[in-house]
C-alpha cells in the first residue's frame, strides 16, 4: 500500500490546502478530508487512515490539491477533534486519550468512541429494528425487552471495580443493546435471540425476577437467558466450562458477549484481569468463532480484536 504517492517533495508552501483521499479497492473514495500543509499533520492523519482502514481495504493514500473545488470536504482537525471528545463524559474523553498514548491502534479508538455513544446505539437498534424482517407482533416483544433491559439494569453503570478510570457515566445497559445492535445489523439472526441478547444479563446481574419475564418471554427466550447466566453456586471455571458446550444460539449469544466484553476490557488497566480474559477467549470462545459459520461476519474483527488486546496487555504489564 502506498500511502503518499504525490505532491510530497517540495511542496512546503504556506496556506496552501491539499486533500487526504482514501480509496476503496472499488474505487470508492472514503473520507475526503483537507488539511492545511504541515509534515507533523499530514503525517498523523495518514497514520490514522492506514490504521482504521487495514486489511487491504485500501488501495492508496493520496495528497492532492486538484480536488479542492470539486469535493464537499471535512477538515481532518475536525475528525481529530470527534475522534478524541465525546458527549458522554470527560471520563470517556480520558479513556480514548489514554488508549492514543498507549499507541492503541486509530481505528480501535473510533470503534471505542462508536460504542460508547449511548443514546447513538439505542436509535440505530429501533432504526434496525424498524426496517427489519420480522412481523409487528415481533418488533413489539423486542421493543419490551429493550424497556425491560432499561428498566433492570437502570442503576447499574460500566464501571469495573479493577480500574480507578472507572466509567460512571456510561449505562451498563449498552453493552446488551449494543450485542443485539451487532446481531441484527450483522448477523441477521431471529427475534427471539435478539429478545435474549437484550435480557442475557437480566437474571444473573440483577433484581428483575425471572417470573416477571416469564410473563411476556417464550420459553425458549428464557431457556437462553438461563443458559447465558452464571448460577448462584456455580464458580467462573464452572461456568467457563459450561460455555463450551452450551446450544447454538445460547453460545452465539456468549460468543457476542464475549466479543463486546474485549472491546470493554480496554477501559481497564489491571494486567491480571486482562490476563484473564484473553485466555478464556482463547480457550472457549475462539474455538467456536472458528467454527460457527454463523459468526462469519464479525471473525475478522474478533481476531483483530484479541490480537489488539494482547498488544494492550503487554504496554500496561
Amino acid at each position: 500500500m502506498e500511502t503518499i504517492n504525490k505532491n510530497t517533495e517540495g511542496m512546503k508552501k504556506p496556506n496552501i490546502t491539499y486533500i487526504i483521499k482514501v480509496v476503496q479497492n472499488d474505487g470508492t473514495t472514503i473520507y475526503p478530508v483537507y488539511i492545511s500543509w504541515d509534515d507533523s499533520k499530514v503525517a498523523e492523519a495518514v497514520d490514522y487512515f492506514s490504521n482504521l482502514y487495514r486489511n487491504d481495504w485500501i488501495v492508496e493514500t493520496v495528497i492532492d490539491d486538484t480536488l479542492l473545488n470539486s469535493q464537499e470536504l471535512v477538515s481532518w482537525e475536525s475528525i481529530k477533534k470527534s475522534i478524541f471528545e465525546n458527549t458522554n463524559s470527560d471520563n470517556v474523553w480520558k479513556l480514548l486519550k489514554d488508549l492514543d498514548k498507549l499507541w492503541v491502534w486509530a481505528w480501535f479508538i473510533d470503534l471505542m468512541r462508536k460504542d460508547l455513544q449511548v443514546e447513538d446505539n439505542k436509535k440505530l437498534l429501533l432504526t434496525y429494528l424498524d426496517v427489519s424482517w420480522f412481523s409487528e407482533d415481533e418488533k413489539e416483544k423486542i421493543k419490551l425487552a429493550v424497556d425491560i433491559c432499561l428498566e433492570a439494569h437502570e442503576w447499574q453503570t460500566q464501571k469495573r471495580p479493577q480500574d480507578l478510570d472507572w466509567l460512571d457515566d456510561i449505562p451498563y445497559s449498552n453493552h446488551p443493546i449494543v450485542v443485539a445492535l451487532i446481531w441484527i445489523r450483522d448477523l441477521k439472526m431471529s427475534a427471539e435471540e435478539i429478545q435474549a441478547c437484550l435480557l442475557h444479563d437480566v437474571i444473573e446481574d440483577t433484581e428483575f425476577e425471572k417470573e416477571k419475564l416469564e410473563e411476556h418471554f417464550s420459553e425458549e427466550v428464557i431457556n437462553m437467558v438461563q443458559d447465558c447466566s452464571r448460577n448462584e453456586n456455580e464458580t467462573r471455571e464452572q461456568f467457563m466450562s459450561r460455555m463450551k458446550w452450551l446450544k447454538w444460539g445460547s453460545k452465539i449469544i456468549k460468543c457476542l458477549d464475549r466479543f463486546h466484553n474485549i472491546i470493554r476490557a480496554f477501559s481497564i488497566k489491571d494486567p491480571k484481569y486482562i490476563s484473564r480474559i484473553i485466555n478464556e477467549t482463547k480457550e472457549v470462545y475462539l474455538p467456536a468463532f472458528e467454527s460457527l459459520k454463523e459468526l462469519e461476519p464479525i471473525k475478522t474483527l474478533f481476531f483483530d480484536l484479541l490480537e489488539e488486546l494482547e498488544k494492550y496487555h503487554e504496554k500496561i504489564s
